[in-house]
């Protein structure tokens, strides 16, 4: 694949300059999370830009269908379809979801290179907590944080609880995630949640400057900021296990839910 000067397909586009590297995501968030393929080309595109002397950091852009609030609900609207498959093949796409985010974090907390996330529109919860693991966030005055798995009686989504907390307490963090109201750029710039707020049409050239700026710092400041400020491994780990349980204790519930319905019928 190569990207020295774009990539453009159905996905993403990727274009490199100034040193930064800018990864557009074009498309919604099932297309990363539930497909293989999707999933694992990013994470190849990943591979080859931490490879390239010319990048000296990465910035990921989310178009404004990306990652979309409507691909969650539909996800979920299928996930607590009883009829629409077996109970077995809706747990499978429920797992390949969760562990596809998982995979993906783990894969930005050990890139070499400064990550920088610019978002815009509406985020949901499972992919703003993403980007709670990189050191600099980004948004336009449009972006939201939203919860749409909270209307489905599911809880809102790993990462978001892991790192939330570290950013705003235990107690914060319970009642935003119990609410599952919305939250914009500005009230999320004053809890310390984003770092930059600007207009729509800036980010993206905001997001290549501060990125810039941050490719500038060497390999092992970074790291060694990184190793300070970030949960280990470990309960990165056992954080994503809890989560995935609760997420299918959730789907099992709402399966019986279904099936006492129907009998009362």
């Amino acid at each position: 694949m190569d990207i020295r000067g774009s990539t453009d397909d159905a996905f993403l586009t990727c274009t490199v300059g100034e040193g930064v590297a800018t990864v557009t995501l074009e498309q919604g968030a099932l297309d990363i999370t539930t497909t293989r393929t999707t999933r694992d080309n990013f994470l190849a595109l990943l591979t080859e830009l931490e490879r390239m002397d010319e990048v000296r950091a990465l910035l990921l852009v989310n178009a404004a269908a990306y990652p979309g609030v409507e691909g969650q609900r539909r996800l979920f609207t299928t996930l607590t379809d009883a009829g629409s498959a077996p109970e077995a093949d809706r747990e499978r796409l429920l797992s390949l979801e969760e562990h596809a985010r998982y995979r993906i974090l783990v894969r930005l907390q050990g890139f070499a290179k400064p990550v920088v996330s610019a978002m815009q529109g509406d985020i949901a919860a499972p992919f703003f907590g993403m980007s709670l693991s990189l050191p600099l966030r980004l948004a336009a005055s449009d972006m939201s944080l939203v919860f749409p798995r909270v209307d489905f009686g599911f809880p809102p989504g790993w990462p978001l609880g892991l790192y939330l907390r570290r950013y705003v307490g235990q107690g914060r963090a319970a009642e935003m995630l119990l609410s599952g109201r919305s939250f914009d750029a500005e009230t999320l710039l004053e809890m310390g949640l984003l770092h930059e707020v600007c207009e729509p049409g800036r980010l993206p050239a905001r997001g290549v400057e501060r990125a810039a700026e941050l490719g500038r710092r060497t390999g092992p400041q970074l790291a060694g900021v990184n190793r300070c400020l970030s949960p280990g491994a470990g309960e990165i780990l056992d954080s994503f296990n809890e989560s995935l349980a609760a997420m299918r204790e959730a789907l099992h519930a709402s399966s019986k839910q279904a099936a006492g319905q129907r009998r009362t019928r």
